[in-house]
């Protein structure tokens, strides 16, 4: 169904081709996985096969593409779009127009190819169903989470029935009961034979739903076979793919000689457990005392210029309700307090009232009833510009907050509207750079980078501000191994220097390694409110909130241990203690 040859590909503005010399072939009805770092050229790899890249993007293309019988080259967009569906990596991008609710957005491309009426109404009602979104039909797509979108724009290019659909990141933002449901989706639709490139950085998802995963790093095919296969590949780090955090742990034991070689290298959760067992001979393994989020051998530290100035700030939300103008309730009396320096992981189903909620911490929504207090100030009374001096926001759509004409001048607008002297405004700048690894972009401008960049800039943007309160918004979404382990530690750094984060995501492993405390929300209310020791603990809250427990956490249950299992140095440190070696 999809054959390349000695494909390589140039940007118009490029200097060096994105893909090269790249060969491929998947088979009709397989389930493709892409994986590499951010710039690898996996999202370069998905426009080419759906003719964006040349016929779009213009650029210099070189070899054989052909996809579902077509030379993708030689071949018109209005031939090509038919039979290969794309859905992009921002799904607010792939949203046709305000007017459309999520019904008439799902049927855009029906209308466009011309189904007649009545069957186009019944394959609507059907993929809306089978994303389970059929709830949200009659809403506008600008009023769902980015979860949600992402949903909505997957149901508009799989209800056009492809032949071939490519999906760059389509469950960057979903929760995980949401990514389980796509996953599943697209096994289910094997049987019409359709035939998926997926690019994805969920790794452990892939070995149980993929039939093959390829590596592209720095535009090259890497390596391309069966999931487990390449996912146990000893490369993979230096490829900046990481690969799954048992893999990560099992080679961790193998360097400190905690591992012996008759035992292969685990990818999945079943491959870890058989694993395990055979290295501790099913001993009862003592608990160690490993600090949650202690940093693993060889994992990023940053050195951040921060000093008094940043201040401090508690938050206090009390009978907290908000109603969007559309009458949606979005939350419905949330009580939170965190305490200055605290590190808070907010998570929850698609669509809870998480990002809701913590739009109120810095004034860009205001409470229909109850009361939000950051500081001492409430947001009622305060600007957003005045919240800006105690609270730093990093949106989900890095799109939503940058507008400066080049990266430095971005990064230089918060600290300097702050009041900080010039000096001071070069140094956090600077230093914001350097740490997200975007001094050589200084000088260009925010839109031509691409959107795993633009994240970066944004919370660049956000450590510069230098403010007592930090608010990520799902952080992780889009980002590779190398960024995450980054933000891991300026999670740390912030937290060391005593600042106080809060973070939205749907990453559980990210939670689960980096916070002190885990708050669960459903339908607008807290759920729970935790320890992260204690987070994962409770099945019915984590059924109602649609969540599931991190990777290792499940791992610790299989094996019968007491005590949570959150991080990888968590898990060697547990396995080392016991080793029969």
């Amino acid at each position: 169904m999809i054959r390349l040859r000695g494909v390589s590909y140039t940007y118009p503005e490029g200097e060096l081709p994105a893909l090269r010399d790249v060969g491929l072939d998947v088979a009709e009805g397989e389930i493709c996985a892409i994986v590499g770092a951010n710039g690898a050229g996996k999202s370069t790899l998905a426009q080419v096969l759906a003719g964006f890249c040349p016929h779009f993007e213009g650029g210099e293309l070189d070899g054989e593409v052909h996809v579902a019988g077509l030379d993708i080259a030689s071949s018109r967009m209005e031939d090509i779009v038919p039979r290969v569906g794309l859905v992009l990596q921002n799904p607010f991008n792939q949203i046709s127009g305000a007017r459309f609710t999520v019904r008439e957005e799902v049927a855009f491309g029906l209308e466009n190819l011309g189904v007649p009426e009545r069957e186009m109404g019944a394959r609507v009602d059907e993929m809306l169903e089978t994303l389970r979104i059929d709830h949200l039909a009659s809403r506008s797509p600008y009023e769902l989470s980015g979860g949600q979108q992402q949903l909505v724009a997957l149901a508009a290019i799989l209800v056009m029935r492809p032949r071939v659909v490519v999906l760059d990141e389509p469950t960057s933002q979903l929760d995980p009961a949401g990514t389980d449901l796509v996953f599943t989706a697209l096994r289910a639709l094997r049987d019409t034979d359709l035939t998926t490139v997926l690019i994805e950085h969920k790794l452990e998802q892939l070995e149980q739903y993929a039939d093959s995963v390829v590596v592209l790093a720095d535009g090259v095919v890497r390596a391309k076979g069966r999931p487990r296969e390449v996912l146990a590949h000893d490369e993979l780090e230096a490829w900046g793919v990481g690969g799954t955090r048992f893999s990560r742990a099992a080679r961790e034991l193998r360097t400190r000689g905690w591992w012996r070689p008759d035992v292969e290298i685990p990818v999945s959760l079943g491959d870890a457990v058989d694993a395990v067992r055979r290295l501790t001979g099913a001993a009862a393994v003592r608990p160690a005392a490993v600090e949650v989020g202690e940093p693993a051998a060889g994992e990023v530290r940053l050195d951040w210029p921060v000093t008094d100035d940043g201040g401090s700030a508690d938050l206090e939300v009390t009978g907290l309700r908000f109603r969007y103008p559309s009458g949606v309730t979005a939350l419905d009396g949330v009580d939170l307090t965190v305490a200055p320096g605290e590190r808070v992981a907010v998570i929850g189903e698609n669509g809870a009232g998480k990002t809701t909620l913590v739009k109120h911490l810095n004034g860009i929504f205001r409470p229909s009833d109850g009361q939000v207090l950051v500081g001492g100030w409430d947001t009622r009374e305060h600007s957003v510009a005045q919240l800006a001096q105690r609270v730093a926001y990093l949106f989900q759509n890095p799109a939503e907050q940058l507008f400066a004409r080049t990266v430095r001048r971005e990064v230089e607008f918060g600290p300097r509207n702050l009041g900080y002297a010039q000096e001071r405004v070069a140094e956090l700048t600077d230093a914001a750079l350097r740490a997200l690894s975007l001094t050589r972009f200084a000088d260009d401008h925010p839109y031509q980078l691409t959107q795993t960049e633009q994240k970066r800039v944004a919370l660049a943007c956000v450590l510069a501000m230098n403010t007592p309160v930090v608010i990520l918004d799902e952080p992780t979404t889009g980002q590779d191994y190398r960024t995450m382990q980054t933000l891991r530690a300026v999670v740390g750094m912030l937290a060391k220097a005593g600042r106080t984060v809060i973070a939205v995501t749907h990453d559980m492993d990210f939670a689960a390694e980096n916070f002190d405390r885990i708050v669960t929300m459903a339908r607008g209310r807290v759920l729970a409110d935790t320890p992260v020791a204690d987070a994962f603990l409770d099945d019915a809250v984590l059924r109602e909130a649609a969540v599931h427990p991190p990777q290792l956490t499940r791992l610790g249950r299989e094996l019968g241990w007491v005590r949570p299992v959150l991080t990888v140095s968590d898990l060697v440190e547990r396995v080392g203690a016991v080793a029969d070696i």
